[in-house]
């Protein structure tokens, strides 16, 4: 695709490497882990499910990920084989972080042993700014780190 954009998804799929990533993804998403790192777009919004799996490592470069109303993230790493977010530099604010948009209730977003860092950056707009972003009522964070976040 000439525009680097990914199209909207309307029927379940299994990622195994398209990049950049980024655009709007509409449908039941599985990101599988590769032998190298997704590169994040400038942005990707999601709508649906988005689920990782353990070892899935992005880098991105400057950029977000948001989790839109319907949308749902489910990261589920181990301690063998974490979800790992960081920066295409090690510098903060390298790359935004995670914004989980205003949600039905009910929804619930996982994030375990995911390790995320270099975030905070500034490029979003009208969005607050930090690592993650929580405006939804059901976010779950269990053994994960943050760090080197300039927010």
């Amino acid at each position: 695709m000439s525009s680097g954009m990914i199209p909207l998804l309307t029927q379940p799929i299994t990622l195994e490497g398209q990049s950049p990533i980024q655009g709007f993804w509409d449908g039941i998403t599985i990101w599988k882990k590769l032998n190298a790192p997704y590169s994040l777009g400038s942005y990707v919004k999601v709508e649906d499910t988005l689920t990782l799996q353990p070892g899935v490592h992005f880098v991105a470069d400057g950029g977000w990920l948001s989790i839109e109303p319907g949308g749902t993230l489910v990261a589920v790493g181990t301690a063998a084989e974490p979800i790992v977010f960081t920066g295409v530099t090690q510098t903060p604010g390298a790359w935004d972080g995670i914004y989980f948009a205003v949600h039905n209730r009910g929804q619930v977003h996982r994030l375990e042993y995911v390790h995320m860092s270099y975030g905070g950056g500034d490029s979003r707009e009208l969005i607050a700014n930090g690592l993650i972003t929580n405006y939804s009522a059901g976010l779950y964070i269990a053994p994960s780190s943050f760090r080197h976040s300039s927010r």
